[in-house]
């Protein structure tokens, strides 16, 4: 008796043991949240690995985006054309819109370069007309217009990996928390229609706190070389000047101005449900669950309770529900993959709103491919926007239709 008895209460030590480390290990509030930070910065790299031939397109000196599109509202039908491609070799891009609305129609062409925007309106402008185009006004302004000397809307940043900034970031954060920063409570939560009892974890996210992690990131970055490299790139500055211009933003960062938010995750056992983001009652909270990521935002008056689904790397489908004091409304997308290689991905796109018992469809047909150079006579010789007869300041306001053309739609469908 005393053999098993002893042997029983040894293996009750080994168990509580495991449970006391177990907890320790996994289950503080703080490792809890920097292993749910872990884990997803790990699934979003992990579903980027996906993306090869949207690199390799990316990395030509001509890259281009065609958006072709039907919106219908009740029998009223709308419909669009965006095209647009980029130059990097000669530093010049050009968006085209086609628009037409029932009896209104229009073209319109922008080119941008040398930190000037050029523009043309088919059958109404006789020529291009150019306005200095200055997206920054700013004495640093080498440091923070980091668009350059043209719109680069698919400019990927030479292929930066900025995963290795992530990871110096939360460990940066599990630096300079503790358990101790922690509230906790029971709540009830609510995904796919079914409750979960869990542990809640909060912790204020302040300036001080703020301050205090920005200082070890930093520091982290300029001892680390590949970080430090993926940095420079990212702010499109010489490596040389990357300790002066982060000095600079540490000095400016004290000036700035008070402020907190709340940082919670729900967890049971060694499971997180949720990470939310709460501020002054307004709050997103989100949850993945294998290939679906659930979220909850929340304000006053409106929330919005959504899944997104990525069953695989050729199939997104996206499901919202919300609700205000006065209305609802349900939106459903789904986009295909239909064809991808290192020269083209296509893909449609449908997406359905219904609201008050009526709906609009809106049917995309998107394709990322190559580019081609833009021929840059089409803009010589161009006039100061200021010489615009009344007829082209007429045609001008008329660009202000995206707005007016959906409220059309909905009051026509109501």
């Amino acid at each position: 008796m005393k053999k098993k008895t002893s042997l029983i209460i040894s293996i009750v030590l080994i168990v509580v043991g495991c449970l006391v480390y177990f907890g320790y290990r996994y289950m503080t509030p703080k490792k809890v949240l920097i292993r749910t930070l872990n884990n997803y910065k790990e699934s979003i790299y992990e579903e980027n690995k996906h993306n090869d031939n949207v690199e390799k397109i990316l990395k030509g000196d001509y890259k281009a985006l065609d958006v072709t599109g039907e919106i219908s509202a009740s029998n009223q039908k709308s419909s669009f054309n965006i095209n647009y491609n980029e130059d990097d070799k000669d530093k010049i891009s050009q968006i085209n819109l086609d628009l037409n609305n029932n009896d209104f129609k229009i073209n319109v062409d922008l080119v941008s370069t040398n930190k000037k925007m050029y523009i043309m309106i088919k059958d109404v402008f006789k020529k291009y007309y150019y306005t200095d185009f200055e997206l920054f006004d700013n004495e640093n302004d080498d440091e923070s217009d980091f668009i350059g000397d043209y719109i680069n809307i698919l400019n990927d940043n030479e292929n930066v990996d900025t995963e290795k900034l992530l990871e110096l970031y939360i460990d940066s954060i599990d630096e300079n928390i503790s358990n101790s920063d922690f509230n906790s409570s029971k709540e009830t939560i609510e995904l796919d229609g079914k409750k979960i009892k869990t542990t809640k974890y909060t912790m204020t996210y302040d300036k001080k706190l703020n301050d205090k992690i920005i200082n070890t990131f930093i520091k982290k970055v300029k001892n680390n070389n590949d970080a430090s490299v993926t940095l420079s790139k990212l702010l499109n500055i010489e490596e040389k000047d990357l300790d002066k211009t982060l000095d600079n933003y540490l000095k400016e960062l004290k000036d700035g101005e008070k402020y907190s938010y709340n940082v919670s995750v729900y967890t049971k056992l060694n499971k997180t449900y949720l990470i939310e983001l709460e501020l002054d009652g307004d709050s997103i909270a989100i949850n993945k669950d294998k290939d679906t990521y659930n979220f909850i935002i929340k304000s006053e008056d409106n929330t919005i309770t959504g899944k997104l689904l990525t069953h695989n790397k050729d199939k997104i489908k996206l499901e919202a529900k919300m609700k205000s004091k006065y209305y609802s409304m349900n939106i459903e997308n789904v986009t295909d993959v239909t064809k991808s290689s290192s020269k083209a991905i296509e893909m449609n796109s449908e997406t359905t709103v219904s609201m008050m018992g009526q709906s609009m469809k809106l049917n995309m047909k998107i394709a990322l491919k190559e580019g081609k150079a833009i021929n840059s006579d089409i803009i010589k010789d161009a006039d100061k926007i200021e010489n615009l007869t009344e007829q082209e300041v007429d045609a001008l306001s008329k660009l202000m239709i995206g707005d007016s053309l959906m409220s059309e739609q909905f009051r026509k469908s109501r």
